[in-house]
């Protein structure tokens, strides 16, 4: 049986409905039948109504409490929430914070990260739940619902010409796409040599990270171009195609601008022998979010770079 001083106010009102539900059943069982209703059967009644209350009301069982800090801890809730609308859009659903910890996720060392980002830049870095392997069309598709979505508070997505949202150059072909949408290995969380990763269980060839980017504005201009910073010591770590967008689409559903207007930002590119990597960037003006390729030597002031933490 559940202790109930460690249960939410909804979820401890509801056992006590049950228990005294469960004494006047035993009351009438009683008078009825001179028989005892039974401390078995009471248990039972009061740990079925916790069960539903656990399932109606999740919060007094999240992963996320863990997270001590109240603004912390809402900015993750509020990355869960983003991501499940933002595949809603096409019929999916995001993991909840419990099957991302259950795959190796450490909370706390995000949350912590969370703060020192914030502290570090003077702005709240970006919870970035991300999915990977949605394919081109999927994510066209999101961005075109997005657009006509008139909940959406502030929705700068417009259409343009053939282009609803999202602008995505005609020379990416599926195929690059596909083999620059793909699951990181590499992660910052100590004692771990693998990023934490969750595969869908209806739908096996999507998988789900959670990491941190930054929240400025604009990206980390360090004028080298993107083989310079795979060539540091260790090599600089980009954000991928999936956190890309879902970054920025997200906060669009969120009523805010997204980041990186007019600056392109790099995407990792897993093939190391890949002469052009994918990089996004948003124009607020136009209305649309831009995927577009960028050559592995180029570099100017309007390239930059943002790296995860997770």
């Amino acid at each position: 049986m559940a202790n109930l001083n460690l249960l939410s106010p909804e979820i401890r009102a509801a056992a006590n409905n049950a228990w005294q539900r469960a004494q006047e059943e035993q009351k009438a069982q009683s008078l009825n039948t001179s028989q005892g209703f039974g401390s078995a059967a009471l248990l039972n009644t009061l740990n079925a109504d916790v069960r539903e209350a656990r399932e109606k009301n999740k919060t007094g069982f999240n992963s996320l409490d863990t997270i001590p800090n109240p603004e912390t801890q809402r900015a993750f809730e509020k990355a869960f929430t983003l991501s499940e609308r933002l595949v809603g859009y096409i019929g999916l659903s995001a993991p909840t914070p419990e099957q991302m910890v259950s795959v190796g996720v450490n909370l706390q060392y995000l949350a912590e990260q969370f703060a020192l980002m914030e502290q570090g830049e003077g702005v709240a870095p970006h919870v970035v739940l991300a999915p990977y392997s949605l394919g081109k069309q999927s994510w066209l598709a999101i961005a075109r619902k997005m657009t006509s979505d008139t909940n959406i508070p502030n929705n700068p997505l417009q259409i343009r010409k053939h282009d609803h949202g999202l602008h995505i150059d005609l020379s990416i072909k599926d195929s690059a796409w596909h083999s620059s949408d793909q699951v990181p290995t590499s992660t910052t969380t100590p004692a771990l040599n693998r990023l934490p990763t969750h595969q869908d269980k209806s739908h096996p060839n999507i998988k789900w990270t959670l990491r941190l980017l930054s929240g400025r504005k604009r990206p980390n201009r360090t004028f080298i171009s993107y083989q310079q910073s795979q060539e540091q010591t260790p090599p600089i770590e980009h954000q991928t195609l999936a956190e890309g967008l879902t970054d920025k689409l997200t906060t669009i559903l969120a009523g805010d601008k997204p980041t990186d207007e007019n600056y392109y930002s790099l995407c990792q590119q897993p093939d190391p022998d890949a002469t052009q990597i994918l990089s996004i960037h948003s124009n607020v003006h136009y209305g649309l979010i831009y995927i577009r390729w960028v050559k592995t030597y180029h570099r100017d002031r309007g390239v930059g770079i943002r790296s995860p933490i997770g």
